[in-house]
């Protein structure tokens, strides 16, 4: 989650949803935080402060409270310990998100605060370069910085659509009178707000060529890409919000699937291909994939029963208590015959060595029962994870630093797979992007594409639980929007409860028996500015405190 802190200068630039107090005005005047407009006017500072801004996107695309309590929300991970508040939104039954001032707050603020901060960044970026007439260096840096941007503004108001019922849109157009009446926009003008940005990212990117630096993605170093590598990575970007936007199946139906068609052949996994990747190194303070390193971690998370079922159908879900599954039967590849490590019972986890039938993803461990027993025996499994084990922090088992994929070809495959099965397309060129992973990784039998629609989209299903599992939330948001979610369970998460107070709005959640989803109000303005950014960074601080001390609780 680390990433504005790279910036060698406090910014105090404020963008979020706030209210004017009623009756009076207490204008204060901050010395220890420079404006705006002389902290951007020196191109060191915007180098590092855009490099704090991916990286926040990179981190908390990747982590975070909201990521970590999606993902076992979705039944795709499972965990019994307290961090991030997983146990308890993962409770069955489902509860609502706690949206007060006290409590587990912490998954309904993360993505906001962190993804706002990095808006406010490339806002402060696009005001210096544009209105200040600010040069980095080379006229091609400068265009990179105001590129990556205006992709960034695309990217935050995406991840605000596809989690909460509704947002803010600030650019470096808002001047600061006017931070009293930005309307509260939905979900649905979010991501059409962040379509229209990728679409201008990608006309600069293609009219000033340029090459990301290494420091954006790893600390030290790590990949470099083109900007129009960056276009095609933004054409899966935009096909991912339209995509992973609905809340339910109805929604699902409605989705414009001819133009994800379209975005997703641009996208990722059009020759040639790539990954789109960055260096994960928790101890150097720069990007980390918090997901993949909890989630490869068997010793600490497990595979949901829900999914350790498809991969081999005599895993009992839920976890049959006290004995727990046998070691498991599969065809796929990835999970083979759940043997694991160089030795018996290898981190004392009750398994068998590895055998000529590993799996490339999946391990079997006789200790089913990781968690206390009080906290449900639900949460249990004996299948655990470790496609990207150099991704953790085992200990004995080689991590912390590992180059790591935030978006894959495989994504954008399984995009491109649906849109053209939900569209009427080309069933035969589904099945081909299908069996890419189905057949290429897990050496199941291919699909054809004249199988009937319901068996060629559970083969789709499939392959986007077993290979998007630590790509984000996308498992939540998969099974989202096919009605695959546990009863209860909240779709979406309401506006932090810091901005309702300040919006004099009444306080509202989703989620449990008592908050049916979609029923928010959206009305609204703000008022007074709340520096989001100093919120991002006390909670920042909070986070790697924990991360510091390697332990669950």
């Amino acid at each position: 989650m680390p990433a504005s802190r790279r910036s060698p200068i406090p910014r105090a630039v404020q963008i979020a949803a706030t209210v004017v107090l009623t009756g009076c005005s207490l204008p204060v005047e901050n010395h220890n935080l420079p404006d705006r407009q002389r902290l951007y006017a020196d191109p060191a500072t915007i180098e590092a402060s855009l490099a704090g801004a991916v990286q926040t996107w990179l981190n908390n695309r990747q982590g975070g409270a909201t990521v970590m309590t999606l993902v076992t929300m979705a039944d795709s991970y499972t965990s019994g310990w307290n961090n991030y508040c997983m146990r308890w939104f993962s409770a069955e039954p489902r509860i609502a998100w706690d949206n007060i001032t006290q409590g587990c707050t912490a998954p309904v603020e993360g993505a906001w605060y962190s993804f706002y901060s990095a808006m406010s960044t490339a806002n402060d970026i696009l005001l210096a370069i544009r209105k200040n007439g600010v040069k980095i260096g080379s006229e091609a840096v400068t265009r990179r910085a105001e590129t990556v941007s205006v992709m960034l503004q695309g990217v935050v108001l995406a991840v605000i659509a596809v989690n909460y019922d509704s947002g803010f849109v600030a650019t470096e157009e808002t001047k600061s009178e006017d931070f009293t009446s930005l309307p509260v926009l939905s979900r649905q003008q979010l991501r059409d707000t962040a379509l229209a940005r990728f679409e201008e990212a990608t006309r600069l990117a293609q009219a000033y060529p340029f090459t990301t630096p290494p420091e954006w993605t790893g600390s030290p170093g790590g990949p470099t890409y083109t900007s129009a590598q960056l276009v095609r990575l933004m054409s899966t970007l935009s096909a991912e919000v339209l995509a992973l936007l609905p809340r339910n199946a109805a929604e699902n139906a409605q989705v414009d699937w001819a133009r994800v068609v379209a975005l997703a052949s641009r996208g990722l996994s059009a020759a040639p291909s790539f990954d789109f990747e960055f260096v994960s190194d928790w101890s150097q303070g720069g990007p980390w994939d918090n997901l993949k390193a909890w989630g490869n971690d068997v010793t600490t998370i497990r595979v949901d029963t829900r999914v350790a079922q498809l991969l081999s159908p005599n895993q009992q879900h839920p976890w049959p208590a006290p004995n727990g599954n046998p070691p498991p039967v599969s065809a796929d590849r990835r999970m083979g015959d759940g043997s694991y490590g160089p030795e018996d019972n290898y981190l004392d986890m009750q398994g068998f060595a590895a055998t000529a039938n590993a799996g490339t993803d999946f391990v079997w461990s006789g200790l089913g029962q990781l968690f206390p027993s009080g906290r449900g025996t639900y949460h249990n499994s004996n299948i655990g994870r470790y496609r990207y084990e150099c991704a953790n922090w085992i200990a004995n088992v080689p991590g912390d630093r590992c180059q790591v994929p935030l978006y894959t070809i495989a994504f954008n495959d399984l995009l491109w797979a649906e849109g053209l099965i939900r569209s009427g397309g080309d069933r035969t060129l589904a099945a081909t992007l299908i069996n890419k992973t189905r057949v290429g990784r897990g050496g199941l039998p291919a699909v054809t594409g004249a199988e009937p629609l319901n068996q060629l989209l559970s083969a789709l299903q499939y392959e986007q639980d077993i290979e998007l599992m630590d790509i984000g939330s996308t498992s939540f948001y998969n099974r989202r929007r096919i009605d695959g979610l546990q009863p209860l369970t909240p779709r979406q998460i309401p506006m932090p409860y810091k901005e309702l107070d300040l919006l004099k709005r009444e306080l509202y959640t989703y989620g449990g028996t008592d908050h049916p989803d979609m029923s928010a109000p959206v009305e609204g303005t703000v008022g007074r500015i709340k520096n989001v950014r100093d919120i991002y960074r006390e909670m920042e601080a909070e986070w790697w405190r924990q991360v510091r001390q390697r332990r669950r609780f």
